[in-house]
C-alpha cells in the first residue's frame, strides 16, 4: 500500500507478460516505474464532470467556486450555496431530484429542467407480499424492493428490454407512486424506457409549488438566458440566478497507454477516445470488468447503474480470477461479452442505465 503516489501510465511489457506502472510521489518530479502480473483500475466511472461544451474549461477553473452563477452538481455542498436566490437545476436523474429538493429549502425560486418525465420514487416503500414470498415486511428500502431474488423472472441478466418490460415496471412504479404520477411523468408511456429518481421531498415541494418543473432539453446557455430546444421562450437569467447543471460524469483513462486505451475502444467502430464522453457506456468490457486482448488488466467500478452492490461482486470477481481460484473467462467468452456491451451501448432509446439489472 503506498499513500501519495500517482499512476501516470500504464503499459504492457513490452518483454513479456504483465504490466509496467509508472509513478510519481509527492514532491518528486522524477518517475519510477515498476512490472506487476495483474492491474486493476478502480478509478471508477464518476471520474469527472461531464459538461456541456464551451462550460468545460470555466467551470474546470473554478474549482468548487461558482461562474457566473453556473456549476456542475459535484461542486454543490449545500442549499447554503443557493440561499434567497433563484435557482435553475437542469437535469433527470437521481442528483438532478436530490439538489432540487434541498436547494428549494432556501432559494427564492426553483425551476427544474428535464429532458423527460420520470418517476420520482421514495426510499422507503410498503412492501408487496407475493406467493413466493407471503410474510414481507411492511415496508422495506426500495432497493431490496427491486431487487428480491425471489421474483426474478430469469437467473441472467436482462440486458435489452422490450416494450413489454417497460410495461411491467411502468405498472410497479405507478403502484409505488399512485396519484403522484401526474406530477412529473410528464408525456412518458409505459412501453418505452422508464426514467426514476429518488426523492422523500421532491413530490411534497413540487405539489407546494416550491418547484416548477418544465420539459425540455437545454439548446443554449448563456450569462443571461437558457434556451430549450422545445420551447421558443427562453428562462432568463438574472445577475444572481445560479444554475446547477447535474449533467453526469465520464472516466477518466488518460494514464492507459494508447495501444491499451486502442483495444478498449475498437470494437466501437474504430471511433477515438471521444467516447469516453460517452455518459452511459463509455468502455466495451466482458461484464464491465474484462477485455479478451489485455490479460491481466481488469476495471472495477466501470458501471453506472442504480446497485451498488454491483461494484462488490465485481472485485470479488477479479480478485478470484486472479488469484487462481476461480478459472479466468475463455477469450470466445470475453469476446461474446464485448460484443454484447456494444448492443447494449448502441441501443435506441438509451434507456437510463446501460445495466439496471
Amino acid at each position: 500500500m503506498r499513500f501519495g503516489v500517482r499512476v501516470v501510465r500504464v503499459e504492457r511489457n513490452p518483454n513479456g507478460s504483465g504490466w509496467l506502472l509508472q509513478t510519481t510521489a509527492a514532491g518528486d518530479a522524477s518517475a519510477t516505474t515498476r512490472l506487476f502480473d495483474f492491474v486493476i483500475v478502480a478509478s471508477g466511472f464518476f471520474a469527472e464532470p461531464s459538461l456541456p461544451a464551451g462550460l468545460e474549461q470555466r467551470l474546470h477553473q473554478a474549482g468548487d467556486g461558482l461562474v457566473k452563477g453556473v456549476l456542475h452538481s459535484s461542486q454543490y455542498r449545500g442549499n447554503f450555496q443557493v440561499a434567497n436566490r433563484r435557482v435553475v437545476v437542469v437535469g433527470s436523474s437521481l442528483s438532478a431530484s436530490e439538489i432540487a429538493a434541498d436547494a428549494a429549502l432556501t432559494a427564492s425560486e426553483l425551476v427544474h429542467i428535464a429532458p423527460h418525465g420520470f418517476w420520482a420514487l421514495p426510499r422507503i416503500i410498503v412492501a408487496q407480499a407475493s406467493d413466493s414470498c407471503p410474510a414481507a415486511p411492511d415496508f422495506v428500502p426500495l432497493d431490496v424492493a427491486f431487487y428480491r431474488a425471489v421474483e426474478r423472472e430469469t437467473i441472467g441478466e436482462v440486458k435489452i428490454r422490450t416494450p413489454g418490460n417497460w410495461a411491467k415496471m411502468s405498472a410497479f412504479f405507478e403502484s409505488v407512486c399512485g396519484d403522484r404520477r401526474q406530477l412529473c411523468c410528464g408525456s412518458v408511456t409505459a412501453d418505452s424506457p422508464q426514467w426514476i429518481t429518488i426523492s422523500d421531498l421532491y413530490h411534497q415541494l413540487l405539489a407546494a409549488g416550491k418547484i416548477r418543473l418544465v420539459f425540455g432539453r437545454v439548446a443554449s446557455l448563456s450569462s443571461d438566458r437558457l434556451r430549450l430546444l422545445n420551447s421558443s421562450e427562453p428562462i432568463e437569467l438574472g445577475p444572481d440566478d445560479v444554475v446547477i447543471l447535474c449533467s453526469g460524469y465520464r472516466p477518466r483513462l488518460d494514464f492507459l497507454a494508447p495501444d491499451v486505451l486502442a483495444e478498449l475502444l475498437q470494437a466501437n467502430q474504430g471511433q477515438d477516445d471521444r467516447q469516453l464522453n460517452d455518459t452511459f457506456c463509455p468502455l466495451l468490457l466482458h461484464q464491465c470488468i474484462l477485455h479478451p486482448n489485455l490479460p491481466g488488466l481488469a476495471f472495477v467500478g466501470m458501471y453506472r447503474g442504480p446497485f451498488w452492490s454491483v461494484i462488490e461482486l465485481q472485485a470479488r470477481r477479479v480478485a478470484a480470477v486472479f488469484s487462481g481460484s476461480e478459472p479466468a473467462p475463455s477469450q470466445a467468452e470475453m469476446a461474446a461479452g464485448v460484443a454484447s456491451e456494444l448492443l447494449v451501448r448502441d441501443q435506441r432509446p438509451r434507456p437510463q442505465f446501460p445495466h439496471p439489472d
